[in-house]
């Protein structure tokens, strides 16, 4: 016997003899349904869904009903069953289509061809429908909602999708209706819970955002929210309740018996992220500042009474609390227990904070405020906070672990958006970031009443919303805020993360539904090719692959979150050995998912694992956010990124087709191409150059922005010939209308013409990340949009950016980078969170124009700088870009009564000042200009409208634009020879006409020490005069950079035969200059046995104003480059000096016969003095005087911790003479001590003249020398990198390694050991870490216990 083609169920529902016949098929068809889903697609394919759609569109209204929109939302409560056979029909085809949608992403397209969702919402109209058929309509809602999330095609964004059409005003005005209901049954609590559950899930684009505003949807959501708040309050004073009459609502009554709480807020914080003017809307709602101002009015008369009954005579008063809701939050403890944060899962619960009675509990409810540094952007609200922020943390600590945490998480968002005061930051790092890490254990325990938020089904699904959002909320907790980052460290928050992220590549078990059985051999139902009605769409994703990779993406976030600030939790997250897993996050893969029901095998029943071989989108763009975070670390770079083959998935995501992808990818692009980073070379030579220049053409000014950002610190000390290519590959047209573009002046947005003849915007209509066209100058004061700015500037001290202005008198100094001023913004979105656009808020065009002068800037820094202007000027113009520069000096004059700018006559006349960053940057472009040779500082004293501009910048109230006009003028009247001693008190005449001078003069005053300091000449010390028996007439001294530990500054002197000498000046105060000095002085020296190896140091003492002094010869940076014109000096490499200067015995030690390891004086390596005692043997010496002497200097920084001590001496006892003893080395030989830097890493290395003139060599500087093993200086240069394998080879060919050589590797770790040590009891933080591994490896292999 065969099936029907037709089955009599169809056949029934399409044209049905009555209604009660349709209920009956209806029903049938339900059963046959629910659970199965291969019969899903079989009715589908049949044709099912067009006679389900007519039924739900045959639905008139119930005239019962026809009353009026508010009696019908009032009266919901009163008719709780379906009236009619028609209602039947349409609960029971609403049902239907509900669990067709429950299978998954591929019923989307039948489902949005038949125009399914259209009658659905419809049905949300109380006039139209019963209640049970709204809750049922609601469910099936969400069911496509799940569905979509599934899906990774573009279902969600066509005109049918349910999104489009629920975003409606209509619509969105039925839901507002439902949510304010007041009614207390279950039915109308569980619609509420269902439509919050609906927002959050579809609520993804900014326009939907402001229309549930718009619409009062978010005004309804915070009058629910209300009736938990009341009730809440209620219960919490001695479990009295209060009259529900005392604290009404809008429409009199208070009800929340059945609805979710964790829902409303979770919808609330999706509809109020992003934006502090939705968040601001929320916070003054009437109804939730009204219920906080009643329980805050029950407090004053308790504080009367309380002072009333003090004795009399008394002074004592109470004041009352700033809110009600502060008496419930706990003191903190000082300095706080850590039993008292552990010793729970999950939140702690209530019984943590309960209260004996309010008027014992309100006199210690203020939290004590920490002091925290400012992050930028927005700024945080004053003491003046809203009480639902206190109401958050208190309910955060009372209910179950997933209305606790989204408590949390509407927390975090007003927390990112600085609506919670500072003061907060101790409260949420003692009370909520604990609780909140303990979430991501293993093995937490979830209570049995804790409910998804978003989900009415699914079992485990409380246990997966805390493992997918936890760590999100961790990250905005987190972001840029080393109080909570601290936090979430002692509470093991790395090491959780880190086994998350690995677990998330886990092979899975993933259950492939059987295949329907069948008496008959399965035919395939072929539907129709062009009626996609009845049609199935894209498998989708499988829920179990969503899960693993929505937590892979939040975990990778907030790693990203922790990495931000400190180089410490960095290198902890690498110690746990993430970096593999974050490479393979960076690998643009398609997501495994579940076969299709059609591709169901007889034996798919069975459970195999399958490993979630891809990445999401959004865990490709944390992923990218992780790598950026982390390679803000040169030591990471080095140790991990770089080895783990970083460079190759970015590549890849530079030329996807995702533009999300590429601005995320140049973003971590930005950290790699700096020049202290040893994968600089390693891009250039695979092609980023190009790619960088083809995204700063992009449309997107987020991407181009990046790209620009990246660009300007690749060209920082980069060989000319770089620079050259670069400024041809971006066109100097472009990039000389890039800074002409005037963003404080409205205009049209032209069209940039590049050179190749493509032509991109550049102006006010730009579009944004999105593709959304922005008006920047008219744009809507929402905030919630983020800055494009440029990425974070780490103030690690191992990886600055190239961004200050150093030292700038000549041009010959290298510019040092500038501290970091800005910090991200923490941001929510995923694709946000790891942008790049940070710092105090500029708009993207200005933000255009400063890149564009900064990547000028940077372009006129190294070697060549005169040669690299006049190549500037020749490509842009030099005429033109004078111009430029004095439009973007030169305030704006607007008529604001006439269209015609250039007509000020009218007294309505508005002068604009310019941009301070913009200021900064062009004034910064004069500085290198003034500060390069005679014929360019001529150039600029023959721009007098030029100079003009800058005189009254030197009154400005921004520091450094002040300083840089000093500079200007310090470096236009330096005197570069005897041919420019004429020509340089002209311009010093010039500029004194132009009244420079008084401004100086009033500059001396200045409140800024860095301004005062460039207004005076620095006068040179009689000391430094006597020892070097220079000629004050002929000396001129002027200030050169500096460091943490010093003040520096050039010398130049005229010599008897007429010749210019230039020294190089240190000056320090107290004990510790004068011993760091003397240790550099003979260092130096020693060091000068190979004379083209480093400075020469000429003299060191006590200067007559107190302090002390070192002067060298004066070292010209300069890059890699050599010129055709350049002496060629020694012709020896690094490699090839370091080998000879190794190779070379050191003297004998005066009062000795024999050599000795040690040195002379003590030394310096940073600020640890290091005595240098001489010693035979070579092993006692590094033990005694290096590992030794830093554990004592660690301990007295670091205090004293008993492993440490352990390891340390256990290695000095055992490993040392195991390694390196003299009864080992060269068979029993022993090893001759030469003279060692002692502190040779990238950074005390370059290339440069000596004296500042003649030939270009590989030199060294600030050394910390002693007679060692050579070695011992490999240490060192391991540590941080920047010696590559080819100049190893080099080194080890002229000096070889030592016997045994089997062991060097080990000797080499043993030796870093040390530096690692002196970090950590300099630095403290994650130095440790490095210390540990490296003498555990060490005992492993060669101690007693191995």
């Amino acid at each position: 016997m065969t099936r029907p083609s037709t089955p009599p169920i169809l056949l029934e529902l399409r044209s049905a003899s009555s209604l009660a016949s349709q209920i009956k098929a209806l029903r049938q068809l339900k059963n046959e349904l629910i659970g199965h889903e291969q019969r899903k697609e079989m009715w589908v394919a049949l044709g099912v869904l067009a006679p389900l759609v007519r039924i739900l569109e045959s639905h008139k209204g119930d005239s019962k009903r026809g009353l009026g929109d508010s009696d019908a939302y009032r009266n919901q409560d009163e008719t709780t069953h379906l009236e009619t056979e028609d209602e039947q029909a349409r609960l029971q085809a609403i049902i239907i289509i509900g669990s067709l949608a429950h299978g998954g992403p591929p019923f989307l397209s039948p489902l949005h061809a038949s125009l399914a969702v259209p009658p659905l919402l419809a049905l949300l109209s109380p006039c139209q429908s019963s209640p049970q058929l709204i809750l049922q309509t609601l469910r099936t809602l969400n069911n496509i909602a799940d569905a979509l999330v599934l899906s990774i095609s573009n279902q969600s964004r066509t005109d049918a999708s349910l999104p489009a059409l629920l975003y409606t005003e209509g619509v969105l005005r039925s839901l507002n209706g439902l949510i304010l209901q007041s009614s207390p049954s279950m039915v109308v609590h569980q619609q509420i819970t269902l439509i919050a559950a609906l927002i959050s899930k579809t609520c993804q684009e900014e326009n939907q955002r402001a229309l549930l505003v718009q619409m009062g949807v978010l005004d309804g959501l915070a009058a629910r929210l209300t009736s938990w708040i009341a009730t809440t309050l209620m219960f919490s004073s001695n479990g009295e309740q209060k009259p529900s009459s005392t604290y009404e609502l809008a429409d009199g009554t208070i009800y929340l018996r059945n609805a979710r709480l964790s829902s409303v807020l979770y919808a609330i914080g999706v509809i109020i992220q992003y934006s502090p003017s939705r968040a601001a809307h929320l916070l003054n709602t009437p109804c939730l500042t009204s219920i906080f101002q009643n329980f805050d009015n029950d407090i004053r008369p308790l504080c009367e009474e309380a002072t009333a009954s003090q004795p009399a005579g008394s002074k004592t008063t109470f004041k009352p609390p700033p809110s009600f809701v502060e008496t419930l939050l706990p003191p903190l403890p000082t300095p706080p227990p850590r039993s008292a944060l552990d010793h729970s899962m999950g939140f702690p619960p209530s019984d943590c904070i309960k209260v004996q009675s309010r008027q014992s509990q309100w006199p210690r409810c203020r939290s004590s405020a920490v002091e925290l540094f400012t992050i930028s952007g927005l700024e945080h609200v004053g003491e003046d906070e809203s009480p639902l922020v206190p109401w958050l943390i208190y309910i955060s600590r009372i209910f179950d672990e997933v209305t606790n945490l989204v408590a949390v998480r509407l927390l975090a968002i007003l927390y990112s958006l600085r609506f919670v005061k500072k003061s907060r930051d101790s409260v949420i790092a003692l009370l909520i970031v604990p609780p909140l890490v303990r979430m991501l254990d293993k093995d937490l325990r979830i209570s049995q009443n804790a409910l998804h938020p978003l989900d009415n089904s699914m079992p485990a699904s409380a246990s997966e919303i805390i493992k997918e959002e936890a760590p999100a909320v961790l990250a905005m907790l987190t972001v840029n805020n080393p109080k909570t980052q601290k936090a979430a460290a002692d509470a093991d928050a790395i090491k959780k993360l880190s086994q998350l992220l690995k677990e998330s590549f886990d092979p899975v078990a993933i259950n492939v539904p059987s295949a329907m059985w069948s008496s008959e051999p399965p035919k395939p139902t072929v539907a129709p090719s062009g009626n996609k009605t009845t049609r199935l769409g894209a498998p989708g994703v499988s829920p179990v692959a969503y899960h693993i990779t929505r937590v892979r993406e939040t975990t990778l976030v907030a790693l990203a979150a922790l990495a931000s600030v400190k180089d410490e939790y960095r290198k902890a997250i690498i110690d746990n050995g993430v970096i593999p897993f974050v490479i393979r996050a960076l690998k643009v893969e398609n997501v495994h998912s579940t076969a299709s029901p059609s591709s169901a095998s007889p034996n798919d029943g069975d459970i195999e694992p399958i490993v979630i071989h891809g990445n999401s989108r959004e865990s490709i763009l944390a992923a990218c956010g992780t790598a950026r975070a982390l390679s803000r670390s040169v030591s990471a770079l080095r140790t991990s990124l770089l080895d783990a083959g970083l460079t190759a998935p970015l590549f890849v995501l530079l030329r996807w087709c995702d533009i999300e992808m590429k601005i995320a990818a140049t973003a971590v692009i930005c950290n790699l191409v700096v020049e202290v980073s040893p994968m600089r070379e390693a891009l250039l030579e695979g092609g980023i150059l190009r790619l960088l220049c083809d995204h700063a053409h992009s449309d997107s000014v987020n991407l181009r922005l990046n790209a620009m950002w990246a660009l300007k610190h690749l060209v920082v000390n980069a060989n000319p010939r770089v620079k050259k290519d670069c400024l041809a590959e971006l066109g100097a047209g472009w990039l000389r209308q890039i800074i002409s573009n005037d963003p404080d002046m409205p205009s049209k947005s032209p069209v940039v013409d590049r050179d190749d003849g493509i032509s991109t915007p550049i102006m006010m209509s730009t579009p944004n990340a999105a593709g959304e066209q922005v008006d920047l100058l008219n744009a809507v004061e929402d905030g919630s949009r983020q800055s494009s700015q440029a990425p974070e500037e780490d103030e690690d001290e191992d990886l600055k950016m190239s961004d200050s202005i150093g030292s700038l008198s000549k041009p010959e100094n290298e510019l040092k980078p500038r501290g970091a001023s800005m910090k991200d913004r923490p941001s929510l979105e995923y694709s946000q969170r790891i942008s790049l656009h940070q710092g105090s808020y500029l708009p993207d065009e200005i933000a255009v124009v400063k890149e564009g002068l900064e990547f000028i800037r940077n372009l006129m820094m190294g070697n060549d700088v005169d040669k690299m202007i006049d190549h500037i000027f020749h490509e842009i113009g030099q005429d033109e870009f004078l111009k430029i520069l004095s439009a973007k000096l030169r305030p704006k004059v607007i008529n604001a009564f006439s269209r015609d700018r250039k007509l000020p006559e009218s007294n309505a006349v508005r002068h604009i000042q310019p941009q301070p960053e913009i200021l900064k940057s062009a004034c910064y472009i004069l500085v290198h200009i003034a500060a390069s040779g005679p014929k360019h500082r001529q150039l600029l004293v023959s721009q007098p409208k030029l100079l003009e501009l800058i005189v009254p910048l030197f009154n400005h109230p921004d520091q450094e634009i002040r300083a840089c006009c000093a500079w200007i003028v310090i470096n236009l009247t330096w005197e570069q020879d005897a041919s420019d001693k004429t020509a340089c008190k002209g311009r010093a005449r010039h500029l004194m006409s132009l009244g420079i001078y008084e401004k100086l003069e009033a500059m001396e005053n200045d409140s800024d020490l860095n301004c005062k300091e460039r207004s005076t000449e620095m006068k040179l010390d009689a000391a430094v005069v006597r020892s070097l028996s220079l000629d004050p007439a002929k000396t001129r001294v002027a200030s050169h950079g500096g460091s943490g530990f010093t003040t520096t500054a050039k010398i130049t002197t005229t010599l008897h035969d007429g010749s210019q000498k230039h020294f190089f000046l240190k000056t320090g105060e107290g004990r510790d200059a004068e011993v760091m000095f003397a240790g550099e002085h003979a260092s130096l020296n020693a060091l000068h046995t190979i004379p083209s190896l480093c400075p020469q140091s000429f003299a060191h003492g006590n200067l007559d104003s107190g302090g002390a002094f070192l002067v060298t010869d004066f070292l010209n940076m300069s890059s890699n480059h050599i010129s055709a014109s350049d002496e060629q000096g020694s012709g020896l490499s690094l490699a090839q000096k370091l080998a000879k200067l190794h190779t070379t015995p050191a003297p004998i030690p005066e009062g000795y016969d024999r050599p000795r390891f040690g040195f002379a004086v003590p030394t310096c390596c940073g600020d640890t003095v290091q005595e240098n005692d001489f010693t035979e043997s070579w092993a006692d010496f590094y033990a005694q005087h290096r590992l030794l002497a830093i554990l004592k200097k660690s301990e007295r920084t670091n205090g004293k911790d008993e492993q440490l001590r352990s390891l340390v001496k256990m290695t000095a006892k055992e490993i040392v003479p195991r390694l390196i003893g003299d009864d080992h080395l060269n068979s029993g030989k022993g090893v001759t001590p030469v003279v060692v830097h002692g502190d040779l890493w990238s950074g005390n290395k370059g290339r440069g003249r000596i004296g500042g003139k003649g030939a270009v060599e590989d030199v060294v500087f600030d050394p910390s020398a002693a007679y060692a093993h050579g070695e011992y200086e490999l240490g060192i240069m391991r540590m941080f990198g920047g010696f590559g394998e080819s100049f190893m080879k080099e080194y080890h060919s002229i000096c070889p390694k030592t016997e045994p050589v089997e062991e060097y590797e080990d000797r080499v770790n043993l030796y870093e050991l040390y530096h690692h040590l002196n970090h950590y009891a300099i630095f403290g933080g994650g130095y440790k870490s490095g210390a540990f591994s490296i003498m555990r490896n060490l005992q492993r292999k060669y101690g007693s216990n191995k």
